[in-house]
């Protein structure tokens, strides 16, 4: 199936798709051979991974496969065999499917559905003077081993149609570039390809036999690599292969002509009925001599009308009457070496539109740069690639009311008759989707399937991509097997994921379903939804270049045998506040027997709150404590937090989860205010705070000083919600060393309802200690006091202003200073 990138998303290569991932005792699933059947027929397919011992189901993501029988296959327990019957009304090309266990689902591989029926490579087939024989009409599935040239011969009469596709790296088994090639007897190459716009990697070629007699195919690897996952499905028939169609996209629900480009022979053109609802996937195969082409071309199915290019358009001056208004789907062909195509439309005055230009999405060589004009021809915005993508978009703020233009052509000036392209352009609506972020990096597999244990739980975390609007979410899910609910609360407008979990009843049966999880605006007067999209990149190359993706819109979910243990959070009975901390009480309720260590992580935490990435619970222990802390701009509310639990058993690793967990922060109590302070080395000081109540509290609060340097001490302190001042005596020895601490700051213990709430304050206090002076050397003695004059008796002076507790503190502290340095005195 081609790939399509949608509006709100996403040295040695490997094929992503093959890895074991650890997941709920998860099985795991490398290889799927053969790689693909006939439509019409029942194949025995084999399946190779691990932990397929227990396999119990094959989940298609799409119809027409009826599973008559799955096991295992004795004594190996990495490998499993199924009879698969495949419908003849099957769609040909790309089938997505998982295996489903026991105890766990597969990441996700690939089947391959053809016209025509399989044959085998046969070696030795790489002399051009021995190749091996096939019936025209056949898909051949091989392996092009290093510097392998596989040679087919293949019998066509003249004016026949002859053509050749192979499915290699779209396979996803490793990165293999195949090339192919149709010869004569006489070895004269009558057409060969590489890559190819419409199949990337993989390739074809196609020819109108000029004479009766017998033609090879060629297959071998671009560069002459390969090895024994460059596996093929080579399909050599009768077939139609266009490289393009046009218009490449129409009005969901609406009837579209379409003619095609690029195939050898006579091609007629086609109507095509377009799903009734927008489809990103949709595909249209060519027919022809009672064959159709073996992949389809792309045809965006969108809910815009369609205007179809008319020339002369190259410049703004020659397009046609403007166009009605916004949206519109516009579709052209760069049909030229330096073609530039126009079109016209009417918008008004402050209308903000969005603008897109689909051509690589669609398979087309076009490398296109967009420029959106106003009225008076001047450019408004343009733009090259965007998003990752060699295709255009832009978003404009109309400035005027009346016709606008768009200007689209390629940036190397390149074209051709299936440089097709179709750009839409919309005013700007909100868009909304959801799917399970990636839990490592370049890893698109890991922990996108839910494997649920009976009386168990599991969690995940749901993404969303949201434009043009705002509000709270919620999330749903649509066909859940029996016996497993969903939990999920609403999802706050100023944050992009959050967690669900999923539950499955003790009784519930072993089930698996692909379900629709989709997303919403709280309010249902809105009418703003989205779905679920995951896409999964499956072949990788050097600099983590993708070469092959491909995407699913449900998420599996399967009921499974229960775990040997269960994961649960004590509800804190008291907040975490800004700047403060606090522990979690998780405990792990286990089987009899179990008593693996437990992997505990937090999926998802609030912004602003901390933790380790994971903790371990110790084999044979059942609680244990989760430190979280929370900076001071945490953010205050109540939320619902979940613990996950990841260990080894009898069938694999395996996760489950606790259920959602009430978690609230709160402001803190007090702010304190940290002075700088000095003092002598080997001498004794005070320090003093300023504090600052936010919120009152009964009882005292303890609070420390925390980070001072070595060979420095003092005591904690007692305050109370009246506190305004606190003085710290500060002791330091004579090993302590002359410098500047600029990191204190206080933790403090505040009493709440037979708790303790914990935060800190005061970050960034300075504490300097110096060295005592030097005494003088020779220092002449003290001269005399000299006699003094009776003072006459002064009148007695008005009462001083009372001191305040502060001034009385340092007073304190002053005279403290004054009696030592009157010890220190010789």
């Amino acid at each position: 199936m081609f790939f399509h990138s949608k509006n709100l998303f996403a040295a040695i290569a490997v094929g992503l798709g093959l890895a074991t991932i650890g997941q709920a005792a998860s099985p795991g699933l490398s290889l799927v051979l053969p790689r693909g059947g006939q439509r019409g027929s029942t194949v025995e397919v084999r399946f190779i991974g691990d932990r397929l011992g227990d396999v119990r189901e094959v989940l298609f993501y799409s119809p027409g496969f009826a599973v008559q029988k799955i096991e295992p296959v004795p004594k190996k327990p990495k490998e499993a065999l199924a009879m698969i019957a495949i419908a003849a009304d099957c769609a040909l090309g790309e089938h997505k499917l998982r295996l489903v266990t026991a105890t766990g689902i597969s990441p996700l591989q690939t089947f391959w559905v053809s016209q025509f029926p399989n044959a085998s490579e046969k070696e030795p087939n790489n002399d051009f003077a021995t190749p091996q024989l096939v019936p025209i009409n056949s898909t051949v599935e091989g392996t092009v081993q290093n510097e392998d040239v596989d040679y087919y011969r293949v019998t066509a009469k003249q004016g026949q149609v002859l053509s050749a596709e192979i499915e290699a790296i779209r396979l996803s088994n490793t990165l293999f570039d195949p090339y192919i090639a149709i010869l004569d007897a006489k070895r004269f190459e009558l057409d060969a390809a590489d890559d190819t716009p419409l199949l990337l990697q993989d390739c074809f070629a196609s020819i109108v036999a000029p004479a009766d007699g017998d033609y090879w195919i060629e297959v071998r690897d671009s560069s002459y690599g390969g090895g024994g996952n460059s596996r093929y499905r080579l399909h050599v028939g009768q077939f139609p292969r266009p490289s393009a169609i046009f218009p490449a996209g129409g009005q969901a629900g609406t009837k579209t002509a379409i003619h095609f480009i690029g195939a050898k022979g006579e091609l007629p053109g086609q109507t095509v009925t377009a799903p009734a609802k927008p489809d990103a996937n949709f595909g249209v195969l060519a027919k022809a001599g009672g064959f159709s082409a073996t992949s389809p071309n792309p045809f965006r199915v969108s809910g815009f009308p369609n205007i179809l290019e008319t020339e002369p358009n190259e410049n703004r001056n020659n397009v046609p009457v403007p166009g009605p208004s916004l949206p519109l789907a516009f579709n052209g062909i760069i049909d030229k070496d330096g073609d530039v195509d126009w079109f016209v439309f009417n918008g008004k005055k402050g209308q903000r539109i969005n603008v897109r230009v689909h051509a690589r999405s669609i398979r087309s060589p076009l490398d296109s740069v967009l420029n959106v004009y106003g009225p008076d021809g001047k450019n408004i915005q343009g733009n090259d690639d965007s998003g990752g993508s060699a295709d255009s978009r832009v978003t404009v703020t109309l400035p005027t009311d009346g016709k606008h233009f768009i200007r689209v052509t390629d940036h190397l000036g390149k074209g051709g008759a299936d440089y097709v392209y179709r750009i839409e352009a919309n005013p700007v609506v909100p868009e909304l989707a959801t799917f399970i972020p990636r839990y490592r990096a370049q890893d698109t597999q890991s922990r996108q399937m839910m494997p649920v244990p009976r009386g168990n739980r599991i969690a995940t975390v749901l993404q969303v991509t949201r434009g043009n609007f705002g509000g709270p979410l919620k999330f749903a899910a649509e066909n859940l097997p029996p016996g497993i609910v969903m939990h999920a609360v609403e999802m706050p407008p100023n944050i992009d994921r959050f967690p669900v979990v999923f539950e499955a009843k003790p009784e519930a049966e072993l089930a698996s379903t692909l379900v629709d999880v989709t997303v919403a605006h709280s309010d249902d007067k809105k009418n703003i939804r989205g779905n679920f999209a995951h896409t999964v990149e499956m072949v990788r190359g050097a600099g983590n270049r993708i070469f092959y993706r491909t995407n699913v819109e449900r998420l599996a979910i399967a009921v499974a045998e229960p775990a040997p243990f269960r994961i649960e959070i004590d509800t804190p009975p008291t907040a975490i506040l800004q700047r403060g901390s606090m522990s979690l009480k998780v405990r792990a309720i286990r089987d009899e027997g179990f008593d693996n260590a437990i992997t505990l992580r937090l999926p998802w935490k609030p912004s602003g709150i901390g933790s380790s990435g994971t903790i371990s619970l110790p084999k044979g222990k059942s609680k244990i404590d989760y430190p979280l802390t929370a900076n001071g701009g945490a953010a205050i509310g109540t939320w619902k937090i979940v613990v996950l639990g990841e260990a080894n058993t009898k069938t694999g690793p395996l996760i489950v989860s606790s259920a959602l967990t009430e978690l609230r922060i709160e402001k803190p109590f007090m702010n304190i205010k940290i002075e700088m302070a000095a003092i002598e080395r080997g001498q004794a000081g005070d320090l003093f705070c300023k504090v600052e109540q936010l919120r009152p509290f009964e009882g005292e609060a303890e609070v420390q000083l925390i980070g001072l340097p070595a060979h420095t001490s003092t005591e904690s302190r007692k305050i109370t919600k009246d506190t305004k001042e606190l003085i710290f005596p500060i002791q330091s020895t004579k090993d302590a060393q002359a410098s500047t601490s600029k990191t204190l700051f206080t933790a403090i213990n505040i009493p709440w309802n037979g708790h303790v709430l914990r935060q800190s304050a005061g970050s960034g206090g300075q504490l300097r200690i110096d060295n005592p002076p030097k005494p003088r050397k020779n220092a002449p003695p003290k001269p005399k006091a000299k006699p003094v004059a009776a003072k006459k008796k002064e009148p007695k002076p008005k009462p001083k202003k009372p001191l305040s507790r502060l001034e009385k503190l340092r007073l304190i502290a002053k005279e403290r200073a004054a009696e030592r340095r009157a010890q220190r005195s010789p």
